[in-house]
């Protein structure tokens, strides 16, 4: 190998190991979390997820309305209270907002309509609700925890 060729050849295994050393998490892609959103006949609600548990970094929720005739919403907050605990407004009927830290929301999804809520989300436990009116006491809403991304491994 002639001089010219070896110094690209080193030029080149220089970049990808500069590569490979700073994006150690550019092996793991990034995580879709499919959520469906129902009522059903007897008035109760649902909120399911694909999976409750995914790694701390980009999430891409893909909230699907399955209803046929109502309205729903997606909200998100990080919060160390459960469902049963979230504060309520003074009729009782949705989650006081204004109580709760950084709330994300994707808004009204009409009946079989289909949206996206990406975040970038930290370890912890979270809980995902409709704040529509009565509809987290008819049971949509869910928790989920975000555990800490894998290390990644090189080589």
């Amino acid at each position: 190998m002639n001089k010219k060729n070896l110094a690209k050849s080193a030029m080149l295994g220089a970049v990808l190991a500069l590569i490979a050393g700073a994006l150690p998490g550019v092996a793991r892609a990034d995580t879709v979390v499919h959520v469906q959103l129902q009522n059903r006949d007897d008035g109760t609600m649902t909120m399911q997820f694909d999976h409750e548990k995914f790694e701390a970094g980009k999430v891409t929720f893909i909230v699907t309305n399955r209803s046929k005739n109502m309205d729903h919403e997606f909200l998100v907050v990080k919060t160390d209270l459960h469902v049963s605990e979230l504060p309520l407004t003074e009729d009782g009927t949705r989650v006081n907002e204004d109580a709760l830290p950084e709330i994300h929301e994707l808004e009204d999804l009409s009946p079989g309509e289909k949206g996206e809520l990406v975040l970038y989300m930290k370890p912890g436990h979270y809980v995902a609700f409709c704040n529509l009116p009565g509809h987290v006491a008819a049971g949509m809403a869910a928790e989920f925890t975000v555990e800490p991304a894998a290390e990644a491994t090189h080589s």
